[in-house]
């Protein structure tokens, strides 16, 4: 069942924990107002895109899961069609974190900043030694 704005909102507003009530009610109600208003969009952003990319990996993974398990076809128009949501939903989220929370998120950095976690987890190359006995960094 895909829940309205609304609702959304209503279940958003009862998942405010105390310390920011309190917070809240420092303020005039103008700010208050304008304050619930920012959070109650970045809960929704933030929602609604981390649970797409999810669920659009999930739809990838599906595929892939019926190809190993019983042989099905894979369409390259549909992984073309899933990937391109992942993207979509993975672009967004980046761009509401940098939003919200002031990060310098790119491409760029998130990749190199991949690659040298990767680099420093597995120093000599790939073995599924190391990767069972891998180090998080």
């Amino acid at each position: 069942m895909k829940l309205t704005i609304n609702q959304k909102l209503k279940r958003i507003a009862s998942k405010h924990n105390y310390v920011a009530m309190l917070k809240l009610m420092s303020k005039t109600p103008e700010q208050r107002n304008e304050q619930i208003l920012k959070m109650t969009a970045l809960k929704l952003e933030l929602e609604e895109y981390s649970r797409g990319l999810c669920n659009e990996s999930g739809e990838v993974s599906s595929h892939i899961y019926k190809y190993l398990q019983y042989n099905a076809p894979i369409s390259a128009e549909k992984m073309i069609k899933e990937l391109g949501d992942c993207f979509f939903y993975f672009r967004r989220l980046m761009i509401s974190l940098s939003k919200y929370f002031g990060f310098t998120l790119t491409m760029r950095l998130i990749k190199r900043v991949n690659m040298d976690k990767l680099l420093a987890r597995y120093s000599n190359g790939f073995s599924e030694k190391e990767a069972i006995n891998r180090i998080d960094v």
